[in-house]
């Protein structure tokens, strides 16, 4: 009798443990985490570069600029992202043997200031930039990418020229000559101390700087041969006073 309920304990065992080994429950996947992008969505004044991360490596990002929702026929995210108008990010990530993150949004509305006089706001973007036939110095075709950025709806006039310099001595009525017509035959010297001048008298930071010094006052006479200070003249690209165009920016306006 004892050896028959040892018998039954022992099968009764056996059959639960079996139970209990055939009812683990299914492993999960991980999740890759949530996108994140910054600078985060908001209200701002000129354009962004929105860049997409996420915690998990080895991830495909893909995501959407019209607010619906990312799924694999989606851009893939390759580098950050410029924003020049109002539109909402969407972005998800994915990666094999995991389980795909949540859907992060971003809304961006941008809100640029009132334009300067007679200047014209161009949004920033990318181009192609060269020629595939012509000078050796404007081959070959390449991609630029450019901020946003204002520039003069019109060429500078005699008129605003003359407000802060001496008038060319090479402006002639058989050329153009007046108030209206543009300023002409002035040398790349003359035109950085129109721009600091012109930026200085009108509260902007001046975006030229020569021995040290933003100020034209301390830069002596504009040079009528080659000099090297002035040659050496550096660009501040973040001050926001008045500057000649890129040759990049030059095109692409």
């Amino acid at each position: 009798m004892k050896a028959r309920f040892l018998l039954v304990v022992m099968l009764t065992a056996i059959v639960f443990l079996l139970f209990l080994s055939g009812c683990h429950k299914p492993t999960e996947l991980e999740q890759v985490s949530k996108p994140v992008f910054s600078p985060p969505g908001g209200t701002y004044d000129s354009a962004v570069e929105v860049v997409i991360t996420t915690s998990t490596l080895g991830t495909t990002i893909l995501y959407t600029t019209d607010g619906s929702d990312p799924d694999l026929n989606s851009p893939v995210y390759a580098g950050p992202i410029l924003v020049s108008e109002t539109i909402t990010l969407k972005a998800k990530a994915y990666r094999t043997g995991m389980q795909d993150s949540a859907i992060a949004t971003a809304s961006y509305t941008i809100e640029l200031p009132p334009p300067p006089d007679q200047m014209i706001y161009v949004p920033g973007g990318t181009f192609t930039m060269g020629d595939t036939r012509g000078y050796v110095n404007e081959l070959p075709t390449h991609t630029v990418t450019l901020n946003s950025f204002y520039i003069g709806k019109y060429e500078v006039t005699q008129a605003e020229y003359s407000q802060y310099m001496q008038p060319g001595s090479s402006w002639r009525s058989d050329y153009g000559l007046g108030d209206n017509y543009p300023a002409y035959y002035v040398s790349w010297y003359a035109i950085l101390k129109y721009c600091n001048l012109r930026s200085m008298a009108e509260g902007l930071i001046p975006c030229y700087t020569i021995n040290g010094s933003t100020n034209p006052a301390n830069w002596g006479a504009v040079p009528t041969d080659y000099n090297d200070a002035w040659d050496a003249a550096i660009c501040d690209w973040n001050a926001n006073g008045y500057r000649l165009p890129t040759e990049a920016e030059w095109e692409y306006a």
